[in-house]
């Protein structure tokens, strides 16, 4: 065999071994879901985030306690994971306190600002909608509300912001301060005030099972429709929710987890918004508050209670 054969077939060995190399997977990636507990809508966040992200993951269910971090901690600390995924209050408070160094994207955190969940490794998605999406959404629904009442509690929800952006849509926002044993006077005052419709935001203070009941019935008897933030609102009586939908907000934060694994940069200081929503629509309520409901709006929810 000539010098030129063999040479030629060593080259060829080499280019055959350097293309396996380079088609020799890249080295997997860590990803750990850190649930609070488990319920329904962590559940369909999880399910919709595996949408997206199909490679493996580790699943941890912390059950309502926050001591039992100390079982990702522990897993973390034999095999730092590239990219923790946390889904609840609970779970996200603990780990940012006791995996300060690990990468964390979070979610399903009402209010997130208010607990300080912010750093250079942490990286937030909303989960409630945006302010100006319900306010026009509400508009649609109700051509003609440009009064809207809003319950609060101070130290749970800042108004100020909501006001500005009611304003923006020609809407005067009327708020009214609560507590939890002040629900019945606040109503009776924020009723007073000649209100085109309630809306009801996400605050713990004024959304409870007993309050909720009281606020319907009251709004009934003042023939006041109410805007609410979830589905089970609606068919408690709520004429209508503009809410997040949890498998959305899973298969966006897979999305953005996918972004975050291959290098992309976050804003750190920013709540990255919700990028869909869903609306219900209870027709029996419209109907009781002598309401007619445009039917392109009907044919556009998600949800219809009638």
């Amino acid at each position: 065999m000539s010098i030129q054969k063999i040479l030629k077939i060593v080259s060829l060995f080499f280019i055959f071994f350097f293309i396996l190399i380079g088609k020799e997977p890249l080295a997997a990636q860590e990803v750990y879901i850190v649930k609070g507990q488990d319920i329904p809508l962590y559940r369909e966040a999880i399910e919709g985030f595996k949408n997206i992200y199909t490679k493996e993951i580790a699943e941890f269910d912390l059950h309502g306690d926050a001591k039992n971090i100390e079982k990702v901690v522990a897993k973390g600390e034999k095999r730092r994971p590239d990219l923790i995924v946390s889904i609840g209050l609970l779970a996200t408070m603990a780990v940012t306190q006791q995996m300060k160094q690990t990468p964390i994207l979070f979610s399903m955190v009402f209010d997130p600002g208010r607990f300080s969940l912010s750093g250079p490794h942490i990286t937030a998605m909303a989960f409630d909608i945006p302010p100006s999406t319900t306010l026009t959404r509400a508009q649609e629904i109700l051509p003609h509300a440009k009064r809207v009442g809003v319950l609060y509690d101070p130290t749970k929800t800042s108004v100020s912001q909501i006001k500005k952006i009611a304003r923006s849509l020609g809407i005067t926002l009327v708020a009214v301060e609560v507590t939890e044993k002040t629900i019945p006077v606040a109503m009776r005052e924020i009723t007073e005030q000649k209100i085109d419709c309630l809306w009801l935001i996400p605050d713990s203070t004024v959304v409870t099972p007993p309050s909720l009941d009281f606020i319907l019935l009251t709004s009934f008897e003042h023939h006041l429709p109410v805007i609410a933030f979830s589905d089970d609102i609606v068919k408690k009586g709520a004429l209508a929710a503009i809410y997040p939908n949890y498998r959305d907000i899973g298969e966006q934060m897979g999305h953005m987890a996918t972004q975050i694994l291959r290098g992309g940069t976050t804003d750190h200081e920013k709540v990255y918004p919700l990028l869909t929503h869903r609306l219900s629509i209870n027709l029996k309520t419209a109907f009781h508050l002598g309401l007619k409901i445009n039917n392109k709006i009907v044919r556009a929810a998600d949800k219809i209670y009638d």
